[in-house]
């Protein structure tokens, strides 16, 4: 399978900006690693455009005829305007295919059903190599090829996401969308686990008008008070669409699994 190398930085590494640099490989067909680079390249690109743009503006225009410090306060409007337009191109016109690298995972987007199909199909074909047959085309469910730490996560869409464990989940799922009831997270055995945050959610606003955020850590702990509406077996009844994935075909197979671990305890 073709690859891309991506470099990228982890701002929580430290301040300096040197620090948390790292790259790493991720597998994806050519042509769409030159069009994820060509799209790297060029927000950055963007992002000096805006700065030096700005600047320039207020060192050559702005400078001679106002107060520096008028001018320094036009110029960071500027800037921020810039990048809030940035943004909000890049979110509603977002990239066919992308990735966000994290330490421990890759995290993949797409725009287009076509790539997602094909994408699952080839890690389809890699589990099933890597656990000798065990993926959603072998007969049944091997449940040697299941991870131990297997996590059942609710949307709120209706939709079941299998992830291999509990740190994978909150690498992948946002705090703020975890403290506003977006997911619930379940172990195997169909236990409910509540998030428990160790480092809540911040939120803001820049120059009073542009709202920030910023998502904090969380555990995820059995729950000592689970509701009705926590039970496993109502939320797999209100539950519709199961991800693909390499270790259930259906959502019944799902059912299985989890009265299985029920039953042994």
């Amino acid at each position: 399978m073709a690859s891309t190398l991506i470099v990228s930085r982890d701002g929580l590494k430290g301040a300096a900006l040197w620090a948390g640099w790292y790259r790493v490989r991720v597998p994806c067909c050519q042509s769409c690693g030159w069009r994820l680079q060509a799209r790297r390249v060029f927000n950055v690109l963007l992002t000096l455009v805006i700065a030096g743009s700005s600047l320039a503006f207020g060192i050559v225009y702005l400078l001679p005829r106002l107060p520096g410090w008028a001018c320094g306060l036009i110029v960071l409007f500027l800037c921020v305007l810039g990048f809030a337009i940035a943004f909000v191109w890049n979110r509603t016109c977002p990239a066919v295919f992308d990735v966000d690298p994290h330490d421990n995972y890759v995290e993949y987007e797409f725009t287009d059903a076509r790539f997602y199909r094909e994408f699952m199909e080839l890690n389809f074909e890699l589990a099933n190599r890597g656990c000798g047959g065990c993926g959603p085309d072998s007969a049944g469910t091997a449940e040697a090829g299941i991870p131990r730490e297997l996590l059942l996560v609710i949307v709120e869409d209706g939709t079941l996401e299998l992830v291999e464990s509990k740190l994978q989940a909150t690498q992948i799922y946002e705090g703020v969308d975890v403290e506003a009831g977006v997911f619930r997270f379940y172990d195997a055995a169909g236990t409910y686990l509540e998030p428990r945050f160790t480092t809540p959610n911040r939120r803001g606003r820049i120059l009073g008008f542009f709202p920030w955020v910023t998502s904090g850590e969380y555990d995820l702990l059995p729950s000592q008070h689970e509701s009705e509406e926590d039970d496993i077996w109502v939320c797999l009844a209100e539950t519709s669409i199961l991800e693909p994935n390499p270790w259930f075909n259906s959502i019944d197979e799902v059912r299985e699994f989890v009265a299985a671990n029920r039953e042994r305890g």
